[in-house]
């Protein structure tokens, strides 16, 4: 179970709907729990759980600010963009 992680690099929200509500629009322009979702993805948070709304980044790990500007915003590529020199 990743709850009992040391090295917790997960979050989980228990409630969507309150979160959503509630939360996102205090730090958002929106309260739309999909954007927030998609915006997670967009910065390389996985959903690690298919059962809950759990999400997973490398660098956000409990107590290690220093990881945060590892997240960065990822750049969209055209649809059927060839990525070059992405198997060297």
């Amino acid at each position: 179970d990743s709850t009992n992680n040391n090295n917790v690099s997960m979050f989980v929200v228990w409630k969507p709907a309150e979160f959503a509500r509630d939360l996102l629009p205090r730090f958002f322009k929106h309260n739309n729990f999909s954007s927030f979702v998609r915006q997670l993805n967009t910065y390389g948070f996985k959903k690690t759980d298919p059962d809950r709304w759990e999400f997973r980044n490398d660098g956000f790990a409990k107590d290690r600010r220093d990881l945060l500007a590892t997240i960065t915003r990822r750049k969209a590529q055209a649809k059927g963009a060839v990525v070059v020199g992405a198997d060297e």
